[in-house]
């Protein structure tokens, strides 16, 4: 993205929605990363991002649920 190289940083974005471990702090910081900025115009921009932050959140759930059964939360 800093280089204008929108598609391509597009694809990084999908490939790191694949990743199981991304930490909350990534999903805030990237809404305010200016490198990420011009990214907001590029089509696909919206799902990638909803595609990331749905990953982040079923990982969230499934880390709680087994928390809960331990009976550590």
């Amino acid at each position: 993205a800093f280089e204008g190289k929108n598609d391509q940083a597009i694809e990084q974005l999908k490939n790191f929605a694949t990743q199981n471990d991304i930490q909350y702090w990534i999903l805030v910081f990237m809404e305010i990363d200016p490198i990420i900025e011009p990214l907001k115009n590029h089509p696909e921009y919206k799902s990638v991002m909803k595609n990331i932050e749905e990953g982040f959140w079923k990982n969230h759930n499934k880390l709680k649920k087994s928390l809960e059964e331990k009976g550590l939360l």
